[in-house]
């Protein structure tokens, strides 16, 4: 039976069996219960606490009054608010009316009676909350009034739900719009092999029982079935050969990549299986309203394709490109955003050099001065840096990770050293040698740990890159020759006259040349192969290739259109790079140019310092002449850089160790925009080595510039 047909069965039993609409009903009767989300009880609790609010304020006068009144204005805010709502829904039953559509447009499988529950306890909560947060505000802002601002609390109490909802929706657009590109070239895939929407569904779906979707278990259970989350069993059964024969087995494909999607799928299966729901129905119904608007277009779109009896792989091949066409808007737009606080991160660059210099000059401390920037506002600022970048990024999900063991032996031996330098006195933290003391152990945990993700890292974008060259290789050579994948594979590999004449480069990077020769020997010896690599589009190519080889349907035009997508998901990443260029490069020279505002702002001190000497300029010593206060108030201001050469040598060692961190600070930024994650210390290691060389050349250039004879003396 086809899925239409399946669904016009549904849709006419639906008809038959559905009740005739009766008259209106009249509104309820109102009633009065002790509990926030009723009408009566939080109308009374309002009506009190206007009158105690009303009565501190005209006849009360007692000791501590505003604090009083500052808490009535809070619990009154509140009380008003929810009683509003209260209001709009009086004759409402809250579960169905409210609480009911929050949990469906949340897209989660949860008891909405625990979400009633919640509402009403947070709702309680938020009556003392209130009361405390207006004699807060009272207590810093010094006007009673403001105490009602208090009444926001009601957003993250008696709201509690929607606050809820709003956050799950958030995390499941995220993660699906994460995984789409991978299940779009599945779905393109299964329709090459003719599967229909509720087999692919099917195909995809979690490997979680129904159960797990409403049920949250005790811990242990969780992480008994933790394997079971989120891994799909693609294309069913394989036969794997043995020593006795072939036995049957199942070939579970554990990407840990899909987390999201198989458990929209399973909800979807579940509708169809349990509840007896059409599948065009049940598909609707999971899309519809759904958080990402791409996945919610994928379905329906496949569902009315369905239903039209028009050609599902022609809606796969577009859809498909259309996902890697959403994916390059938003790393374009992420490029912008980064962009944007590279030009924020030149403004901080300019600023808090001098601004450190200038607020211990003036405040006549150096120390002080210099230390208060250097150990709270740059790190403080660069954590807002990073911040800003990372809910600007799109959803990407890096699963390489470095090498702790080498990167805690580096740091301890660093550590060690630096111990035994300073014990020797070779080195003193109190010198001009501070930023040493941070910037070895950074610079050693930073490379060992990160360097093999960096390499990694490396070799999955050469992969990326090369992976639609690769794809019309193997097209040509098997449109040219008729090989099935393992032999036009197998040339390549073995480059012999044939493969050479149709590919004139037989490389294709480490990567996917490894997985070559991985797959051809697997092929001889097992007979099963799975792909694992750190490229999540050349596993999915691969496995695709595979299947659809064993199924008989590996033809040139599907080459063709797989080279396609291939091919816009290369343009995503080229824009990618290149939206990311300006911040790339105000990154790795973000040490060279505070240093560089490092020294002309001495210089500017010395030269400030060389006016203070020019003989005669303390006119205040001169008899007879009256002296304006506004010149004496500019000659103190003068005075203040008489010393301006023993304030910098004490504020050059934080003002190095500043440099430093910026360093740090933009190789994590670095490392966080162009591999979406910060595991990759070796940035961190990269730009450090501009921050160390910055602070040298610095040095130099301050020794020259302190030594320059001042012209006016």
């Amino acid at each position: 039976m086809r899925l239409g047909e399946l669904s016009n069965k549904g849709k006419k039993t639906k008809k038959a069996t559905a009740p005739k609409k009766g008259p209106k009903k009249n509104k309820g009767r109102l009633e009065f219960k002790v509990t926030p989300i009723n009408f009566l009880f939080t109308l009374v609790i309002s009506i009190v606490i206007l009158a105690l609010t009303v009565l501190s304020f005209k006849f009360l006068s007692i000791p501590n009054l505003p604090y009083l009144q500052s808490m009535f204005l809070g619990l009154l805010a509140y009380s008003v608010v929810i009683t509003v709502y209260n209001y709009m829904h009086r004759y409402d039953d809250y579960l169905e009316a409210v609480i009911i559509p929050l949990v469906d447009k949340a897209k989660v499988i949860e008891d909405p009676n625990n979400w009633l529950s919640e509402m009403i306890q947070y709702a309680w909560l938020g009556l003392p909350l209130s009361a405390i947060l207006g004699i807060v505000v009272y207590m810093g802002s010094g006007v009673v009034l403001y105490s009602a601002s208090a009444g926001a609390v009601a957003v993250i109490t008696y709201f509690y739900p929607w606050v809820k909802t709003w956050d799950y929706r958030n995390s499941l657009a995220t993660q699906v719009e994460k995984e789409l590109p991978v299940v779009s070239i599945m779905m393109w895939s299964m329709a090459q092999l003719g599967y229909g929407v509720m087999k692919m569904v099917e195909e995809l779906k979690s490997n979680e029982t129904y159960s797990d979707l409403k049920v949250k278990g005790s811990k242990k259970k969780e992480k008994k079935n933790k394997k079971k989350r989120g891994s799909l069993l693609l294309f069913g059964k394989r036969k794997a050969p043995n020593d006795g024969g072939h036995e049957e087995v199942k070939e579970k494909v554990e990407l840990e990549y899909l987390k999201a999607i198989p458990r929209e799928f399973l909800k979807i299966h579940r509708d169809f299986v349990l509840f007896n729901i059409p599948p065009e129905e049940a598909i609707v119904r999971e899309a519809k309203d759904h958080p990402s608007k791409v996945f919610e277009r994928l379905l329906l779109g496949a569902v009315s394709i369905s239903r039209s009896g028009g050609s599902l792989m022609e809606f796969m091949n577009r859809i498909s490109v259309e996902v890697m066409l959403e994916l390059r808007r938003r790393w374009e737009n992420f490029g912008k955003a980064a962009s944007n606080l590279g030009e924020l991160a030149l403004l901080f660059l300019l600023i808090v050099p001098l601004f450190a210099i200038w607020f211990s000059v003036s405040s006549n401390n150096p120390i002080y001065g210099t230390d208060s920037v250097a150990f709270f506002m740059v790190p403080l600022v660069g954590f807002a840096l990073y911040m800003y970048l990372s809910l600007s990024a799109p959803p990407e999900d890096v699963k390489i990770g470095g090498d702790v063991k080498k990167g805690v032996i580096a740091l301890v031996v660093s550590i060690i050293v630096l111990v035994a330098l300073t014990i020797f006195k070779v080195i003193t933290p109190t010198g001009q040698l501070l930023w040493v003391y941070f910037e070895v152990p950074v610079m050693s945990f930073s490379f060992f740990y990160g360097y093999s993700v960096y390499q990694r890292i490396k070799a999955k974008n050469e992969a990326d890159e090369k992976l639609p060259i690769f794809v019309r290789s193997v097209a040509e050579l098997i449109r040219s020759t008729g090989d099935n994948l393992y032999n036009a594979l197998r040339k390549l590999e073995e480059g012999d006259l044939l493969s050479t004449t149709l590919v004139k480069v037989t490389t294709f990077g480490k990567l996917i040349d490894d997985t070559i020769s991985r797959y051809v020997s697997a092929m001889v010896t097992t007979g099963n192969f799975n792909p694992r690599t750190d490229s999540w589009i050349l596993n999915t190519v691969f496995r695709n290739l595979m299947e659809m080889d064993k199924q008989g349907v590996l033809r040139y035009n599907i080459f063709t259109r797989l080279a396609e997508i291939t091919d816009s998901y290369y343009d995503a990443i080229m824009a990618k790079k290149r939206s990311l260029y300006m911040f790339v490069g105000a990154a790795a020279l973000a040490p060279a140019i505070m240093a560089g505002v490092v020294v002309m702002t001495v210089y500017v001190l010395h030269s400030i310092s060389g006016l203070v000497q020019i003989p005669n300029l303390n006119l205040q010593s001169t008899n007879g002449i009256a002296i304006p206060s506004g010149i004496t108030g500019l000659l103190n201001f003068f005075t203040a850089f008489i010393n301006v050469g023993n304030d910098v040598d004490q504020m050059l060692p934080t003002l190095e160790l500043m440099i430093a961190e910026t360093g740090v600070i933009f190789g994590v930024l670095y490392a966080k925009a162009a591999d979406g994650t910060v595991k990759n210390t070796f940035r961190i290691f990269q730009v450090s080595i501009i921050a160390v060389v910055s602070i040298i050349v610095m040095q130099i250039a301050l020794t020259y510039v302190t030594q320059v004879p001042n012209l006016l003396t």
